[in-house]
């Protein structure tokens, strides 16, 4: 009985099994060795403009994308940045081919027009030239979507306020300005971004996602009032380009006295960055050299080695007075300098601004 009934239950389990052939388990993960093939192009959403994507991104395009409109050193730095902080990122340039290049360091999407690259986007930076800022303004919100722009626009541009994107204000675009305080060389130097300052301005809500962008790529907002902007950014500007401006003049001198090049830099940036160190620390106390000592007789020393090598009227010699007497009437202001002393300096650097300190040296 026992027997019968289990030959039963195999033939029902038999034609089940042939009523329901088996299939294999679905594959999970895809072969390595199958590559899906390169994109070539598609459409944004509602836009006649394409956007590529740069092949390997994997950034998700939408309501999360960030549009950078600009491709130079400081767009594509930002770009890479974005992308690394887990941002999905999308990039326009008039140039083309500076566009691609950008997009394919960063692993994002490349626009080709502006439309596609505000439709979608949550946030637009425009990283273009400051003096085209208010035409770059006009042409986006011309070609701006009529559903899904950016609810916020920052520009770059530390010496401008956020108005300076004031026609999008009209497309309903909260405006400000996101000023990366560090120097930017492309792609390069996109790490150089965490640590450093951002400087901030704009309405409550572009304010707001100025900040969360800073605090995304590891950055420190700094507040300021954009009518402040130029003393700001002028600040900025001394303690960037200036120094390289006045490390390339010093090694023009190295380079009379017969340093070589690599030489000349490799020696003046190690002591650039002790003295960074140091102000960092101390600030003005941190100042080393004849002006902290008060000793005139080298400067006037200086003025006898520069017209020796006919370099008297170097610019070297100018730019050396002018930050030097700076210095001096900071240090006398400040009482670490005496009124007697301060005078001196500044009658030795006045001949060296002039090149003729030399030939008063010759006669003493």
């Amino acid at each position: 009985m026992a027997r019968r009934r289990r030959s039963r239950q195999e033939a029902r389990g038999a034609r089940a099994g042939s009523a329901r052939p088996s299939r294999p388990p679905p594959r999970l993960h895809p072969s390595p060795h199958r590559r899906a093939p390169p994109f070539r192009g598609r459409l944004a959403r509602g836009s006649r403009h394409p956007v590529e994507r740069a092949r390997g991104d994997t950034a998700v395009s939408g309501a999360g994308t960030i549009a950078v409109a600009g491709a130079g050193r400081a767009g594509t730095a930002l770009a890479v940045a974005l992308a690394r902080a887990g941002h999905a990122v999308r990039v326009w340039d008039r140039r083309p081919g500076a566009a691609r290049r950008a997009a394919r360091a960063a692993g994002a999407e490349t626009a080709r027009g502006l439309r596609g690259l505000l439709e979608g986007s949550r946030l637009l930076l425009a990283a273009v030239r400051d003096d085209a800022l208010g035409a770059f303004a006009a042409a986006a919100a011309e070609s701006w979507p009529e559903r899904g722009g950016p609810r916020v626009a920052l520009h770059l541009a530390g010496s401008r306020p956020a108005a300076a994107l004031g026609a999008l204000a009209a497309r309903g675009a909260a405006l400000g300005v996101f000023h990366p305080v560090v120097a930017l060389h492309g792609a390069r130097s996109a790490d150089s971004l965490r640590g450093r300052f951002a400087t901030v301005s704009g309405d409550r809500r572009a304010l707001a996602e100025a900040r969360r962008l800073a605090r995304s790529l590891g950055m420190r907002a700094l507040r300021v009032d954009d009518t402040a902007r130029p003393l700001v950014h002028l600040a900025a500007v001394m303690a960037a380009g200036d120094v390289v401006a006045l490390l390339d003049a010093a090694a023009a001198l190295l380079g009379a006295a017969g340093v070589a090049p690599r030489r000349a830099r490799d020696l003046l940036g190690a002591l650039a960055e002790s003295a960074v160190a140091g102000f960092r620390t101390s600030g003005l106390d941190a100042l080393t050299g004849p002006i902290a000592r008060g000793d005139a007789e080298t400067l006037r020393r200086h003025a006898a080695g520069l017209a020796g090598a006919g370099l008297d009227a170097a610019p070297a010699a100018r730019i050396h007075a002018g930050i030097a007497s700076a210095a001096v009437e900071r240090l006398r202001a400040t009482g670490k300098l005496s009124g007697p002393a301060a005078a001196e300096l500044a009658r030795a650097l006045d001949r060296l601004a002039r090149g003729s300190g030399s030939r008063q040296d010759r006669r003493r």
